[in-house]
């Protein structure tokens, strides 16, 4: 999967992770609604890594460098 998609299911996550957030805080749950910004949060943070570069997924650093 390239950077941009990653980033884009990144951001989209977000949006939907914030608005259940959101209406979790609104019914009374602050619980759920907390737990559920953060994740929006985090994939905030996934998404702009993405978006300045991060590098691919992988082996995790093992093996031969890359050209």
């Amino acid at each position: 999967m390239t950077n941009r998609t990653v980033m884009i299911l990144a951001f989209a996550a977000a949006v939907l992770f914030a608005l259940a957030g959101i209406l979790s805080l609104a019914n009374g749950s602050t619980g759920t609604g907390t737990l559920n910004l953060v994740a929006a949060a985090l994939f905030v943070v996934v998404g702009v890594i993405r978006l300045r570069g991060g590098r691919r997924g992988g082996r995790g650093g093992d093996g031969p460098p890359r050209r």
